[in-house]
């Protein structure tokens, strides 16, 4: 049985449906119970806003960066210290690509090895 972690507020603000919640917990082998559901699904949404009301006009800040197979081969050549090796080396897995991410720590014990 799953615990019961959301809230009204949450549901009621919430984009996805309350069904797509017990939905998840069902493929996840963790159904809710009769109860949980009946608690989720008696919950009602925030009602959209109005075209007329005032909406958030601050600019929502942009993603971060991809981290790139080429910005992090180059940084792990052109390390200075082992320090500064270590500390790009914690960026491999931010890589999507896993072969990238292969080759990326390839580069790090090779110039790990150069520095000994």
């Amino acid at each position: 049985m799953p615990y019961l972690f959301l809230d009204i507020e949450t549901i009621g603000t919430a984009r996805q449906d309350v069904r797509d919640y017990i939905a998840f917990a069902q493929t996840r082998g963790e159904p809710f119970t009769e109860d949980q559901k009946a608690r989720l699904l008696s919950v009602k949404k925030a009602p959209a806003p109005a075209d007329d009301e005032v909406q958030d006009v601050q600019p929502k800040a942009e993603a971060a960066p991809a981290v790139t197979y080429a910005d992090l081969a180059g940084r792990l050549r052109n390390a200075q210290s082992p320090d500064e090796l270590d500390e790009v080396a914690t960026m491999i897995g931010a890589v999507e690509n896993p072969q990238h991410r292969q080759e990326l720590t390839a580069i790090y014990e090779d110039t790990q090895a150069s520095f000994a």
